[in-house]
């Protein structure tokens, strides 16, 4: 039988309003840097304060996180920009950092109930802003819709990614019966955060939706043990066609038209020879790397690599990035954690975890994903899960 322990309530709080705040990054700045930062470094120096007497073990996934800190470290003797390189390596300290600490302080101390709250509270005034807030959103020529805080204007496709944590966050009590919630209070939020997705116009990140929770019903459908789960999956199949069909009637149409057609689903439409998208920056991309295969060009130095045969622009994919950046070498050293973390989710049979995971490493597709929070903050989760349960304990 699993244990029960109590978690840290100070870290617990502080994770909420740090995961809560992830939407409003961009806009939310300072003299010091963004106030999510200053919260983030206020949580790392409480654990190490609070935790300093623990026995702080490195494991695996750290071990390759730190390899692979050490390696963009090194990658500054065959980098072509230091500016690029320094600027890049101080987010990357940053966020592995972050994780490091976090992932190293006793697991049972961490609450995954409020990391959920956090994301959920997170993506639900994301998408009320977007819904009910115009003179805070701002509406594209295409329909699109993202967030305008203090003259700054937030990346739709990122706050689309931010949103997803809330989404699957809802879905998690549905099929953990140590997780009780309401229902109907969970449906509502189901519906606004899905309608503030679907207003943000990210088609990778509807994409990404779609295969995870794909990849969800296939993994409990066809696995030992999973008929008294198949009830509560076809229920939430209909609840979901339900919503989507009343989010489909609520979006504009010009929204429809240019971002959720048939042929633009899959941006078909942009793929045209000459035209500035992101299939013409991962050809361009990948020819740069065909010429530094294994090494790459060096931690931040994708933008000078890539306008050396196109334009300075960002590669819209994290897995590109790394590969033009860091070589076949590098991007290996961050591949092997990450696919240890599928499995070992895989294993220990939380699947509803590993879809969360999943959905958010096929975002990365269309994303620079590992210079943004969101994507370090879903890697932590998925990792204190599979912590948690090796340690058979259940937080309260």
């Amino acid at each position: 039988m699993a244990r029960k322990t109590e978690y840290d309530k100070i870290l617990s709080w502080l994770l909420v309003l740090y995961i809560s705040l992830l939407p409003f990054e961009e806009a939310l700045a300072s003299t010091l840097g963004s106030i999510l930062k200053i919260v983030g470094l206020i949580i790392v120096i409480y654990c190490l304060i609070r935790y300093l007497r623990s026995k702080f073990t490195l494991k695996f996934l750290q071990i390759f996180l730190i390899i692979w800190l050490i390696y963009s470290i090194i990658s500054l003797f065959w980098s072509s920009s230091f500016y690029w390189w320094n600027y890049f390596l101080k987010i990357y300290i940053g966020q592995i950092g972050f994780f490091l600490i976090l992932s190293m302080i006793p697991s049972w101390r961490i609450s995954l109930k409020s990391m959920r709250f956090g994301m959920i509270l997170g993506a639900t005034i994301a998408a009320l802003i977007i819904l009910i807030l115009p003179q805070a959103s701002l509406i594209t020529a295409e329909g699109r819709r993202t967030i305008v805080i203090l003259g700054s204007e937030l990346d739709p496709n990122i706050v689309c990614s931010i949103m997803i944590l809330g989404i699957f966050s809802l879905m998690t009590p549905l099929f953990d019966k140590n997780n009780k919630t309401n229902l109907g209070i969970n449906l509502i939020l189901f519906l606004i955060i899905s309608t503030g997705i679907f207003l943000t116009g990210s088609r990778g990140g509807i994409i990404a939706i779609i295969v995870g929770f794909i990849a969800f019903v296939f993994l409990n459908m066809y696995s030992k043990n999973s008929s008294k789960n198949r009830l509560k999956i076809v229920g939430t199949i209909v609840i979901i066609i339900v919503i989507i069909i009343i989010v489909w009637n609520i979006l504009p149409k010009e929204l429809i038209s240019t971002r959720f057609s048939f042929s633009t689903i899959l941006g078909l439409n942009e793929n045209i020879p000459g035209v500035h998208n992101r299939y013409t920056i991962w050809k361009y991309a990948l020819t740069v790397f065909s010429k530094q295969p294994l090494f790459g060009y060096g931690s931040g130095n994708f933008l000078i690599a890539l306008s050396k045969v196109y334009r300075v622009t960002a590669a819209h994919n994290m897995y590109i990035l790394l590969l033009v950046e860091n070589g076949i070498f590098g991007l290996s050293l961050l591949l092997i954690p990450i696919f240890w973390t599928v499995v070992k989710l895989f294993k220990i049979k939380q699947y509803i975890v590993l879809s969360f995971f999943i959905t958010i490493l096929i975002v990365n597709i269309s994303l620079d994903g590992i210079t943004y929070k969101y994507f370090w903050i879903s890697w932590l989760y998925a990792y204190i899960v599979i912590q948690q349960y090796r340690k058979d304990c259940k937080v309260i």
